[in-house]
Parts: C-alpha cells; sequence; structure tokens
C-alpha cells in the first residue's frame, strides 16, 4: 500500500535464526592466552543435504526433507511441513566414514517435537511451511556459507497461522 493510504496493514519482520555450530569452543580456542587450541577430532563436522536429492524427477513421489548431520547429533525438517522434524544423538565415526552411509542418520533419527512460533496481537502463530515447500523448488532454499564447522541456509518465505486458520502477514525466514 502507499504512504499515506487509509488502511494500513502491518508486516512483521521475522527472523528466526537455529544456528547449529559444532565446536565452536574448538575453532575459537581454549583456555588462557598462550595455551594451544585444542586439536580437532574426527567427530566435529557439520554437512547439510537433501534426503532425496536436490534434483527430482518427479517432486510428488519424493519428499523435501532437508538434513543437517554433524558427528553429535542429526536434525531434520520437512519443508513443505515445518512441523514435521526429526532428531537424533549420534556417535560419529568421522566425516569420511559418515558421508558414505547414505541416509541411515535419518532413517534412524526419531519425529520430534519442533515448534517455530511467534505471538502477535495475543494469539499465538505457527509455521507450517516455506517458500520452497510451496513452491516445491528446492532452489529457494539459500547455502549461506559452507565450512567444516558450520553450514548456513537461509529458509525465507515463512508463513504462520493460527489455531483457526488465520494466517499472519509477515516476511519472515528461518536460518539453520
Amino acid at each position: 500500500m502507499q504512504y499515506g493510504s487509509a488502511v494500513h496493514e502491518e508486516v512483521l519482520t521475522i527472523k528466526f535464526i537455529l544456528l547449529v555450530m559444532v565446536g565452536f569452543g574448538i575453532v575459537m580456542g581454549r583456555g588462557r592466552s598462550g595455551e594451544r587450541p585444542v586439536p580437532l577430532r574426527p567427530r566435529d563436522y557439520t554437512f547439510g543435504w537433501w534426503v532425496d536429492g536436490f534434483h527430482k524427477a518427479d517432486s510428488s513421489r519424493q519428499s523435501d526433507w532437508f538434513c543437517v548431520e554433524t558427528g553429535h547429533y542429526v536434525f531434520a525438517l520437512d519443508v513443505k511441513n515445518l512441523e514435521h522434524a526429526k532428531f537424533r544423538r549420534r556417535h560419529g565415526e568421522g566425516y569420511l566414514q559418515d558421508v558414505t552411509t547414505g541416509t541411515a542418520a535419518f532413517k534412524k533419527a526419531a519425529e520430534t517435537d519442533f515448534r517455530i512460533e511467534v505471538e502477535h496481537g495475543g494469539r499465538l502463530y505457527r509455521a507450517r511451511r516455506c517458500l520452497a515447500g510451496r513452491s516445491g523448488n528446492l532452489c529457494d532454499v539459500y547455502l549461506r556459507e559452507s565450512a567444516r564447522f558450520v553450514q548456513r541456509y537461509w529458509f525465507p518465505g515463512l508463513e504462520f497461522y493460527d489455531g483457526n486458520g488465520k494466517m499472519l502477514k509477515s516476511e519472515s525466514m528461518l536460518e539453520v
């Protein structure tokens, strides 16, 4: 709407940050000044991947699960329904061994209670899906940074609904 219009809509900018970092203390070093940092361990890694692959021939037959795997845990999120998530603590063998196991860690992870919620105007709203979940195009999730310890992904266009199905108009993004 144009400035000065009789009807104004409040647009909320909501940014959720779920920062997945393994070994932050190791990266930054530990102990007093002058001490050597703790050496890297085989379990100190992070990588993100799509359970059914990034390029899909027929989206109706495959899921849109995004997975973050580390040497310490696995976390997965369904971009078509953000209330579906999986989590499992694990003891990874190391990056080179774990990238060859395919979807084994994802399959062992259990459904977990995961909610992205915001309260506005006395109402509670939950995120149901993101832009990639609406469009079916996984290119609508952006890899922003990739390194051994941290991978940052942006999931723009979250849709929030209250218990009665009313949508909260917002510009929002999940960062994993």
